[in-house]
């Protein structure tokens, strides 16, 4: 015998049992809300309100104050926890605070400016998180890390930042451009080889820094362009001297992995030097798919290699040069077979399906920087990078379809093959410089990219049909040819100079010359069971330029940039 609920004692029950889950949710956990002031009673941004549990002052929650200074802590579970708030440049407010079964409203705190360093007691418990501008730093000591964990494993548990599938990262909702570590550019063109080869014992603390353009802080005047980024600061034993780890191991299944990294630090220099391979679908570094994406290939057997290295040289104070050498190789093998069986009204069939592939690539990238910020109003950059990416895949599939009788009737083969040589480059110079302190700046731009590519593929697909009824059998052979060749060159230059008229309002002018120089070439054949199609075969030669002359007004303060310009 079945039982039914009637359809509105279903929804009654429905209900319960959300009230249900509801009313445990609030008997186990509760919000912690309140306001901070400063000592003239005006509320506070940005102050950093943090739960840390008592014994080792680890992070358990955390949040920041709004434009009104108020605060939320929602959901905190029963117990008792170091309650701490902390703004830079301000007297920290601590206590004990223990929670039960009902919500928390802390009385309004009023914060007072620091004359001297913490008291003892505000000293032995961690802070956290410390705001101060446009800068978030995250104190490492408040997050639990094990001795083996890499950046990646503590970039993992900081509150606000996530890391991607494809290896990016976003730190409060927005995209990080790059990874710096104690300032200094680190492998620049791929952030995941700071995240997976440095160990998180050696960070001090993580900073996401919104960061204003170099024409902003050159000359002062705003752009409204920031770039937000995420600075690794060292411990003060590893910042010099020699750190780094060794470690392998041995697995079932022929499986094995090895990784080392160097880092060899002194006052003005620093080398990182990584190596791994392992075949256990692990990369250690970005991946890139052929068409240029980025992304992890966790599927089928994959055995990379990654190795680089990483050199930075402080001239003198805001002189930096820093160069990178990356070097890739991935074999990702994939093999599948698939029995399928349909059922009709009247009769059934199955088919047998089966594929293989084997992707290889090794890939080099060079990349270079030398930026001068040493003297004020003046800021010059040269940077430069080169890729080279060498790329073979090969793949059969076959697909074997049975009638009702499990006699063959048709079968599909194709067999594929390509090889892409991919080599781009580019060479980029800025120079942004100050006249007054009115606003008066000129700026010089000029650059170079190249890129030339060779791509070859071949194919050929084999279909049997009517196998069981040899009067009406027929086959198609396919085998198709392309070979494309494309290389293009850009170079473009450009110079501004901004006057100001009266204090936040600018004019300009501006002129510019851009071209671009592109060759494609394509040869395609077909060949339909050996009668030649009609080939595909095309030559593009492409040429342009572009110039550009533009006068416009600025209107540049601390939250408001307008820009408008006409051609001329």
């Amino acid at each position: 015998m079945n039982f039914k609920f009637p359809s509105i004692g279903l929804r009654i029950f429905n209900v319960f049992i959300l009230l249900l889950m509801l009313t445990i949710q609030n008997t186990f956990s509760q919000d912690i809300s309140g306001t901070v002031l400063d000592e003239e009673n005006k509320p506070l941004e940005f102050v950093s309100v943090a739960l840390l549990q008592p014994k080792d002052s680890l992070l358990v929650k955390y949040t920041s104050t709004g434009i009104d200074g108020e605060y939320l802590l929602p959901n905190v579970k029963k117990g008792t926890y170091l309650f701490q708030i902390y703004l830079m440049t301000y007297q920290a407010e601590q206590q004990t605070l223990t929670v039960g079964d009902a919500d928390i409203q802390i009385k309004t705190v009023s914060l007072k400016r620091e004359v001297n360093q913490l008291d003892e007691v505000l000293i032995s418990a961690i802070v956290p998180i410390k705001i101060k501008q446009d800068t978030t730093a995250f104190n490492t000591k408040a997050f639990k890390v094990k001795p083996d964990d890499n950046v990646e494993d503590l970039i993992k548990k900081l509150p606000g930042i996530e890391i991607n599938t494809d290896g990016s990262v976003e730190a409060q909702g927005e995209a990080v451009t790059k990874i710096l570590v104690d300032g200094k550019e680190f492998f620049s063109n791929d952030m995941t080889v700071a995240l997976k080869n440095l160990n998180a014992d050696a960070i001090k603390s993580v900073q996401i820094i919104d960061e204003e353009s170099d024409e902003t802080r050159t000359t002062g005047v705003k752009d409204g362009e920031k770039s937000r980024i995420l600075n690794l600061v060292l411990k003060e034993g590893k910042k010099t001297g020699y750190f780094g780890k060794v470690a392998g191991g041995l697995g079932t299944n022929d499986r094995y992995s090895t990784n080392a990294d160097i880092n060899m630090f002194s006052k003005n220099t620093q080398l990182a030097v990584f190596g791994r391979l392992n075949n256990i679908n692990n990369t250690g570094a970005t991946v890139f798919h052929r068409d240029g994406s980025r992304g992890n290939s966790n599927s089928g057997l994959l055995t990379t290699g990654n190795a680089g290295a990483n050199f930075n040289y402080e001239i003198k104070k805001d002189y930096d040069f820093n160069i990178d050498y990356h070097y890739g190789y991935s074999d990702n093998e994939q093999q599948q077979v698939t029995n399928r069986t349909d059922f009709t009204n009247t009769s059934s069939f199955s088919s047998i399906s089966k594929s293989d592939s084997d992707n290889t690539s090794n890939n080099h990238n060079v990349n270079f920087s030398l930026r001068n910020r040493s003297k004020e109003g003046r800021y010059m950059e040269f940077r430069g990078s080169f890729k080279n990416d060498d790329r073979e895949s090969n793949s059969s599939n076959s697909k074997d379809f049975f009638d009702e009788n499990g006699d063959e009737d048709t079968n599909t083969k194709r067999i594929t093959r390509s090889d892409d040589l991919r080599n781009n480059g580019s060479f980029r110079f800025n120079l942004d410089k100050k006249l007054n302190d009115k606003g008066r700046n000129y700026r010089f731009r000029s650059g170079i990219s190249f890129s030339d590519n060779d791509d070859e593929n071949y194919q050929i697909s084999e279909n049997k049909y009517n196998l069981s009824d040899l009067p009406n059998y027929y086959e198609e052979i396919e085998v198709t040819k392309r070979d494309q060749k494309t290389n293009d060159i850009n170079y473009n230059m450009s110079f501004r100079y901004m006057e100001p008229i009266i204090e936040n309002h600018l004019v300009y002018i501006s002129t510019s010359i851009n071209n671009t120089i592109e060759n494609d070439d394509v040869d395609q054949s077909r060949v339909i069971n050996e009668v030649v199609q009609d080939p595909l075969i095309y030559m593009l030669d492409y040429d342009k330029q572009v110039y550009n002359n533009q006068i416009g007004y600025a209107l540049s303060k601390d939250k408001i940039q307008f820009y408008a310009s006409g051609v001329v």
